[in-house]
């Protein structure tokens, strides 16, 4: 039997695992900048009819971390999906960069976010959050802002494992790069870290939380310092 030919031996294991970014528009249908009493929400859109899933990411993620999950649900049934980058993250862009979410002025945005774009008040409305997300969706169920809600769920570890990983998040957001040389190389980071497993989503969401900086990319969630909104987390 011919004898199999030897594999390069320069890196050939980065290169064989396609790290390129792939773009928003890929899996949503539009995104919008809405101006709500001047701060600038960013918005993804996905779909016209049907009920209405409204997707809130977790801390230091964007609107683009629920990509996948909205092709995929999308194709199952029909439906309008809409995901918003939250305060501080992505590219939504406010005037007050820390904002507890016990405070009213934070239900508001997110309930205004929410009826800028809400086509009927009669069409079904389901929420879904993930961590910090899926914290912000309790709030808003519980002080029932919002109409027609048929469901919530939240994506999460369970109440003690999360309380006690929040004295090690200091310790975590130390560790992380400060800057890539490349969306590829963030992404790649992004995957051998295993702070993603899911390459396909790694490549679209990963743009999402960074910025260029003199040709450098850097972690865009960390713009307003994750570790500065350590007083927050207690009403989470």
């Amino acid at each position: 039997m011919e004898a199999e030919p030897p594999l390069p031996e320069t890196d050939t294991r980065e290169k064989l695992l396609d790290c390129s970014p792939l773009f928003w528009n890929q899996f949503f249908d539009r995104k919008e900048q809405l101006d709500i009493d001047g701060d600038v929400f960013n918005v993804y859109f996905k779909g016209t009819q049907g009920p209405v899933f409204y997707l809130l990411h977790g801390g230091g993620y964007t609107g683009l971390t629920w990509s996948c999950f909205a092709e995929q649900l999308s194709a199952k049934i029909e439906c309008r999906i809409i995901a918003p980058d939250l305060r501080a993250h992505g590219q939504t862009a406010t005037k007050m960069r820390m904002i507890s979410q016990h405070n009213d002025k934070y239900k508001i945005y997110l309930t205004s976010t929410l009826k800028f774009t809400y086509i009927s008040s009669c069409s079904p409305l389901i929420l879904i959050g993930h961590s910090m997300g899926g914290a912000l969706a309790v709030h808003l169920v519980h002080a029932k802002l919002l109409p027609n809600v048929m469901a919530m769920a939240m994506v999460d570890v369970v109440e003690g494992s999360a309380i006690s990983a929040l004295s090690a998040m200091p310790n975590f957001l130390r560790g992380r790069p400060q800057q890539f040389a490349s969306e590829e190389k963030a992404i790649r980071w992004c995957l051998q870290s295993g702070t993603t497993i899911n390459k396909r989503a790694a490549r679209d969401n990963n743009s999402s939380t960074k910025y260029t900086l003199g040709g450098q990319t850097c972690p865009k969630a960390n713009r307003t310092g994750m570790a500065g909104s350590k007083d927050c987390h207690k009403s989470f």
